[in-house]
């Protein structure tokens, strides 16, 4: 039943009752206020007598009561108990109100709450730090640790905390006071398992003092480690739908871990934004310093690389990898610039569907060519043919790097030939001088050299730079009639395409074909007509004796039945017939114009 009194302890004294002896008696509302405003004091002795019973004896006997309890507290006198006997301020009849003050002017001047610290005991209240978290995870590991440390944790019962904060301001568990103490006793929180880390670390993030936390070892990783806050080691990047840590294989150490949960992550970016701890927010510059360094070490080397996504032994990205950095590049590194900006990586995957993936590098000029792109394509033979002459062969041409509008063009060539020879032109500049001839020469088959002409005179004359004007130029694919191969820039001359009926001696571009006809065409070679081969090659040939006398009869033959028309048009060719000794008489041959003819 509820106490008369609203006290949790039972009153027995000598007070004055009054008439009908049912009640102690009390001064009525207006002698309180009399007193109270200092006009008159009380007379009536048996009201003194209760003022001081209510006022000075009940209080002394209710705080000895206490005070003793507290000697011989044990399992028969819990603490609980002893605070139960502590009087709830709200709960006091109005009559018993005033001995509330002088009892906690003796309380508070005694050891009168308990702490777990230093294997329990009592203290004032003036030294206890009081408990006044909500009931959580977070408050019993905090509470561990502040024990473990022998801080005066009290934990009380909210009518004695509310009491004692009604009398006099307390010390209550704030972030501040658990990193310093965590800094002066480091080992009772580091042997915490990592979901009781987090704990603490959030609360420690509660009031935003973020350069109070350096030192603490409370920063999660994503390795799964716990590393020392501090102003002045590499920076650790919190990351971003915008900027993933998928990016970044291999520095999981130099990223804050992603599954932390939200509050904290929260927090953390605001310590990342106020910049008082290594944290950072992972922004596009910061991504081309560390996209390099995510990269296995032995990418740093070569032209080309091996990556083996799928094989422990190596450590390398794993698959999904490279289609979450073009996805990136995509977004964030939209154009040339940008890409060119991180540097030559081994971003482009020649062959998607085998293992291991060469990589080949993003730089400009490249001399990378996809197989096939929208209608244009490399047959097997020609991509064959490429790959000896340096050129890098796409085989998959992946969408997340086709959909980069920077890409193509510049550090991925179409299948054209266009696209082919600027890719040529790059695998040139990258060979010693003449080495590009040299692998045409000696390294292609005939069918192979044949095949890589009759490619590259698609090209179109009007997209022809100088560059490109010059490696075609050095590619030994025309065929000679003595059946070598030579470069226009040889500067050989070459044969009409109507044959003569003798082997000629000189060595000349055989254009017969339409693709060496047009290829010769394109490059300027001269390719004489047959007055000019006639004039020019074999006349002199003739004259020095090249030539048996079947042959020049029969070669002269040809001439005068085929090129009548050309003696009478041309002086030159007139005068070349004349003067060479190709008519036969008995004592050797003799020119035209040696000759007398007596029909004229």
């Amino acid at each position: 039943m509820r106490s008369l009194t609203g006290l949790p302890v039972h009153i027995n004294g000598f007070f004055a009752l009054s008439q009908n002896r049912r009640y102690i008696k009390s001064p009525n509302a207006d002698q309180e206020e009399r007193e109270s405003m200092g006009w008159r004091q009380l007379t009536d002795k048996s009201l003194l007598w209760n003022k001081c019973l209510l006022e000075e004896a009940t209080p002394r006997a209710y705080a000895t009561l206490i005070l003793q309890a507290t000697k011989w507290v044990s399992c028969f006198l819990p603490r609980t108990s002893i605070y139960k006997a502590w009087p709830n301020i709200t709960c006091i009849d109005q009559k018993w109100t005033k001995l509330i003050n002088p009892l906690f002017s003796i309380l508070l001047q005694h050891n009168v709450v308990s702490t777990d610290a230093d294997s329990r005991r009592w203290i004032t209240v003036e030294e206890a730090i009081f408990d006044l978290l909500d009931q959580n995870e977070t408050r019993e590991v905090v509470l561990r640790v502040l024990l473990s440390a022998n801080v005066p944790v009290v934990t009380v019962p909210k009518h004695v905390i509310k009491a004692i904060t009604n009398y006099t301001c307390v010390k209550e568990i704030k972030p501040s006071l658990v990193r310093s103490t965590m800094k002066k006793i480091p080992s009772f929180y580091k042997k915490l398992n990592r979901h009781e880390k987090l704990l603490l670390l959030n609360f420690c993030l509660k009031d935003g003092k973020f350069d109070s936390l350096c030192d603490l070892e409370l920063l999660p990783i994503s390795d799964g480690n716990f590393i020392k806050f501090n102003n002045q080691s590499e920076p650790v990047y919190i990351c971003s739908r915008e900027h993933p840590r998928e990016l970044f294989p291999g520095l999981e150490h130099r990223f804050l871990d992603e599954t932390i949960g939200e509050a904290i992550t929260q927090r953390l970016e605001s310590a990342g934004k106020q910049g008082s701890t290594q944290l950072r927010i992972l922004r596009k510059d910061d991504v081309k310093s560390l996209l390099p360094r995510a990269l296995p070490f032995e990418w740093s080397e070569g032209n080309t690389v091996l990556w083996y996504p799928e094989d422990r032994n190596h450590s390398h990205p794993p698959k999904g990898w490279i289609r979450v950095v073009w996805i990136y590049l995509q977004n964030c590194f939209a154009d040339a610039g940008d890409i060119l900006s991180l540097g030559k990586l081994p971003l482009l995957p020649l062959n998607m569907s085998k293992t291991p993936v060469t990589m080949a590098r993003l730089c400009e000029p490249s001399r990378v060519v996809v197989k096939h792109f929208y209608g244009h394509y490399l047959d097997d033979d020609v991509s064959d043919i490429l790959v000896k002459l340096g050129v890098l062969i796409m085989t998959d041409y992946p969408s997340f790097i086709g959909h980069h509008p920077a890409v193509l063009g510049r550090f991925v060539h179409p299948p054209s030939v266009q696209g082919v020879l600027k890719a040529m032109v790059v695998s040139s500049s990258m060979m010693t001088n003449g080495k590009l001839f040299e692998i045409v020469r000696i390294v292609l088959s005939t069918k192979e050299k044949q095949l890589l002409r009759s490619f590259l005179v698609n090209i179109k004359c009007k997209q022809l730079y100088q560059e490109e004007y010059d490696v075609l130029c050095s590619l030994p694919v025309f065929e000679t009639l003595a059946k070598k191969f030579v470069s226009a820039k040889e500067g050989l001359r070459a044969a009409p395409p109507e044959p003569l009926p003798i082997t000629l001696r000189g060595d000349l571009v055989d254009v017969s074909q339409d693709d060496s006809m047009a290829l010769a065409r394109l490059l300027g070679v001269k390719i004489l007509t047959p007055v000019e081969l006639l004039c020019q090659v074999v006349f002199p040939d003739i004259k020095r004796g090249c030539y048996s006398e079947e042959q020049i009869d029969k070669l002269m033959e040809h001439v005068l039945d085929r090129y009548a028309s050309a003696f009478r048009k041309n002086a030159c060719f007139k005068r070349n017939l004349q003067d060479l000794a190709f008519v036969s008489r008995q004592k050797g041959r003799a020119r035209p114009c040696e000759l007398f003819d007596p029909r004229n």
